[in-house]
């Protein structure tokens, strides 16, 4: 998401053709090598792809001259996206959003006006904008997931647990699911539920049908399977609002806890895994997901449980993870604090703290 730019030869809003313009571009999952293009009266001018600061120089030539271009960007890979514009003739934090040939537009709502109405406002052209009360959007979204009972973070499988979604516009007759942390939005259903209904709940999609126990508060029970695709880490919510599409909320996760079975640790050991002997020590594994970090201490000194916050520049550093399930050939990296849910850690070397590397866990 592109929040803003700024400059810094004069104002970031004008720019003197022929004369280099540095722009540097603030936001959200902005990365080196994104592209940039700007259109004006339906002309682009050449696309600048932005240094590892989201940094770059435009030069616009003398035929370009008028006022308020469009602001075009391209995520990495992603196709070039029409940012909205601010309305120049405002003060306040309204959008514009232009027309394409099919007499469509698009528009994302922020998150501050959850809970509102809107109302469209049209420019024929050059006229001035005219008000439609009629011609309004009711502005939803979830707020917040809670567990009636227990952590909101984990559900065992097997077991019914209840779930609380607060936010604006939630009734009765909304759905919810949990999909793969693999998943990247709502297109593939969700976890296996053992307790769903098809009279009432959508069997196709894997969600429960929810119950409005306030203005702002629906609940369902669910009972996710014990199967290995089911169970896991990072199962994501996915919640509709009646008979609108699944919207995809990162960063409300559970983790579906289970053990499948218990096997010896020394596999030359002999003897049987549900068999121990009295006295006698046996050393078992968990096959199950049960994964938690609690302590991160230091390899040298582990004692010292405050060395394990520590790190000095320069100096080679091996950490110990605690908890339980961790295992050899575990993946561990360094994020920095920008970083503040699981969902941005994103994979192998992505959002990395500078002058680190991903650690592998090695044996104990």
């Amino acid at each position: 998401m592109v929040k803003r730019y700024t400059g810094t030869l004069g104002s970031a809003q004008l720019a003197v053709a022929e004369v280099p313009e540095p722009l540097t571009f603030l936001g959200y999952g902005l990365d080196g090598g994104d592209q940039v293009r700007w259109i004006l009266d339906g002309e682009e001018d050449y696309t600048i792809t932005l240094d590892s600061t989201s940094a770059g120089i435009f030069n616009f030539t003398i035929t370009q001259n008028d006022f308020n271009p469009v602001l075009c960007y391209k995520f990495g890979v992603e196709n070039f996206k029409l940012l909205l514009i601010p309305n120049p003739l405002n003060t306040d934090n309204d959008y514009l959003s232009y027309l394409a040939n099919a007499n469509t537009f698009e528009v994302a709502i922020s998150s501050l006006i959850s809970g509102k109405r809107v109302y469209l406002c049209y420019g024929f052209g050059q006229e001035p904008f005219k008000l439609f009360k009629d011609l309004y959007l009711d502005v939803k979204s979830i707020t917040n997931m809670r567990a009636l009972i227990a952590s909101p973070n984990v559900a065992v499988a097997g077991t019914i647990k209840a779930f609380l979604f607060d936010g604006n516009g939630v009734e009765t007759g909304d759905f919810a699911k949990f999909v793969s942390s693999n998943s990247s939005d709502c297109t593939n259903p969700g976890v296996t539920l053992m307790n769903i209904l098809k009279e009432y709940d959508d069997f196709n999609e894997m969600a429960m049908y929810l119950y409005e126990v306030s203005n702002t508060t629906t609940t369902g029970m669910f009972q996710v399977n014990d199967d290995r695709k089911s169970a896991g880490l990072d199962r994501v919510l996915c919640y509709r609002f009646g008979v609108e599409p699944f919207a995809f909320y990162k960063n409300f996760r559970i983790d579906v806890k289970t053990i499948w079975g218990l096997h010896q640790a020394d596999t030359t050991a002999g003897g049987k895994d549900n068999v121990v002997v009295v006295n006698e020590p046996k050393r078992m594994i968990i096959d199950g997901v049960v994964k938690e970090i609690t302590a991160l201490l230091d390899y040298t000194f582990p004692d010292i449980v405050g060395l394990g916050g520590v790190a000095t520049i320069g100096h080679q550093k091996q950490w110990k993870p605690v908890g339980s399930g961790i295992q050899d050939g575990d993946s561990v990296k360094i994020v920095p604090q920008s970083v503040t849910s699981s969902a941005d850690c994103g994979k192998e070397d992505t959002n990395i703290a500078a002058g680190t590397t991903v650690m592998t866990v090695g044996p104990k």
